[in-house]
């Protein structure tokens, strides 16, 4: 038995009291649970930080569908799960690999994870980057593979800015919400669609910018993009529209509201930029869709006329027409949807001799009679061009010009307008022929000219610009479609990219404002808003 004093005795119950009372007030600061995975997964953290006002933005990113571009793994289908990072606060994992093991999983089919992060204080733009990984053994165990979502080289991860003010963002994927790997490096290549988006949050007078999407239309079908700005300091201007679909631009306007009219269905996205009087800068998306539900092949007719004024040269003009004869008859049109239109003398597969009236029959009787809204038309005149008379081509071979076989650029728009289509293609094939721009100019026209206003257009046994033009649209394959845009391109890199300067000069006018454009060097349309039509009309009968 051990023997304590009074004095030591008062010490040991006092140090037992202490203890016994701290223990109580002790927080806990470690506990253990034990749970099985499904247990986890329906765990959610909630970290506050201090000094919260409850007003702040939750931003959430939603991953709707991942597909696999190549194989992911060897032996079996792809094990993927996300990691994602909202404002450098750290990766965000989904779960567990998402429950479906395929190489395409769609959001609330197959899975259901959101990540998600609270934004505290004055804060407008939010950093956030997404990764795409698949599972190969064990879960964390280090030896997962990510996978390849964007196009940037030797970058597989994407990185994104997403603006709280607008609920837009910007990144490797152009604000569209697709990605896509495209690096050709080691990683395996896949591409997602997300969305992101807050909620809460207290705007104030910011200013704004609405494009009032999403829209939708058919294919064909004229619809106008309108935007409302609020806020800020007015007046606003330098409004901007920019359309795009996937990464490629397809219109642009400097205007508020802007009209265009698709010749495809799909899904296109567009952007509004404007700014108020303080040069402030605000933008908005608006998604547009296209559908073709009962898809009408369209109708295309061609008119090409050999025309000239008895000189040597009205051979080149009829090798010219004869040339275009040939290709549409490749491209799938039969005579009855071509008029030829040949010169002194007929050649045998030429509808007339080409006369001043017979040109007048082609377009207004001929032309006319079968054109309708569904039709794709092309039209041709290749000839002489008088700079004294606006331009004004001759149509009478073998017989000296007169002011009675000339076509005048505004007479030529005035049986235009009686025609019913839906695009329209004139080629003028003339000296001069830029003269026939701010006359012609309309509504769904492509408007070609082989030079501008005050140069000379070439032969060389036919017309320099139009003998590459109709070659590119033969190369129509299985795989190629050639667009009048690619043909007009193809003869521009002819004549720019082999012909001094001052020679010729092809220009194009496709937005209806009247000013065409083509540099005297090799040009890549669109160029300065004329372009866009082109590049999505095609010759070709399918």
């Amino acid at each position: 038995m051990i023997k304590v004093k009074n004095g030591e005795r008062f010490v040991i119950i006092f140090i037992v009291g202490v203890l016994v009372l701290t223990s109580t007030l002790m927080p806990v600061t470690a506990l253990k649970i034990n749970s099985s995975e499904n247990d986890l997964q329906n765990i959610t953290s909630i970290n506050p930080v201090p000094g919260s006002t409850g007003d702040d933005p939750e931003v959430f990113v939603k991953v709707n569908r991942i597909h696999a571009l190549e194989s992911v793994d060897s032996f079996d289908e792809a094990d993927f799960y996300l990691k994602i990072e909202i404002d450098d606060l750290g990766h965000q994992t989904s779960p567990k690999p998402l429950e479906k093991n395929d190489d395409d999983i769609s959001f609330g089919e197959d899975y259901n994870w959101i990540a998600s992060e609270t934004i505290y204080g004055e804060k407008n733009i939010v950093d956030i980057n997404i990764q795409l990984w698949d599972r190969d053994s064990e879960w964390y165990d280090g030896s997962d593979d990510r996978l390849d979502i964007t196009s940037i080289k030797d970058d597989c991860s994407l990185d994104i800015s997403y603006d709280i003010r607008t609920g837009t963002w910007d990144g490797e994927d152009h604000g569209t919400g697709h990605s896509e790997g495209n690096s050709g490096e080691s990683w395996d290549k896949c591409e997602i669609w997300f969305e992101i988006y807050h909620e809460g949050g207290d705007g104030g007078d910011e200013f704004k910018v609405d494009a009032n999407g999403p829209y939708e239309a058919e294919v064909g079908e004229e619809i106008e993009l309108k935007a409302t700005a609020s806020n800020g300091n007015p007046p606003y201007n330098n409004w901007y529209w920019i359309v795009f679909k996937g990464s490629n631009r397809i219109k642009e306007s400097a205007s508020q509201n802007m009209k265009i009219t698709f010749t495809e269905e799909g899904t296109y996205r567009g952007i509004v930029q404007v700014r108020d009087k303080n040069n402030d800068h605000a933008e908005d998306w608006a998604t547009i869709t296209i559908t073709n539900d009962e898809p009408e092949p369209r109708n295309k007719y061609a008119v090409l006329i050999a025309g000239g004024s008895g000189d040597d040269l009205d051979d080149n003009f009829e090798r010219t027409a004869e040339h275009g004869y040939r290709c549409f008859k490749k491209l799938g049109y039969n005579d009855d949807q071509i008029c030829w239109l040949s010169g002194k003398n007929k050649k045998e597969n030429a509808d007339k001799k080409t006369t001043y009236s017979n040109v007048k029959w082609a377009i207004k009787d001929w032309l006319d009679d079968r054109s309708d809204e569904n039709s794709d038309c092309f039209i041709l005149l290749c000839d002489h061009g008088d700079p004294s008379l606006f331009g004004a081509v001759a149509v009478h071979p073998g017989n000296s010009a007169s002011i009675f076989s000339v076509v005048l650029p505004f007479v030529l728009d005035w049986w235009l307008d009686d025609l019913e289509y839906n695009t329209l293609t004139v080629c003028i094939s003339s000296c001069y022929s830029g003269k026939f721009i701010k006359y012609i100019s309309g509504r769904n026209r492509i408007v070609i000219t082989t030079t501008d206003s005050d140069s000379v257009s070439y032969s060389a046994g036919e017309n320099v610009f139009m003998a590459p033009f109709f070659s590119e649209l033969e190369k129509t394959s299985n795989t190629y479609k050639p667009s009048y845009g690619d043909a007009w391109m193809a003869g521009d890199k002819c004549v720019d990219g082999s012909r001094s300067p001052d020679e010729m000069n092809p220009k194009i006018d496709d937005d209806g404002n009247g000013k065409g454009h083509g540099t005297d060097a090799v040009d890549k349309l669109p160029l300065d808003g004329d372009g866009y039509l082109a590049l999505n009309t095609y010759p070709q009968i399918t």
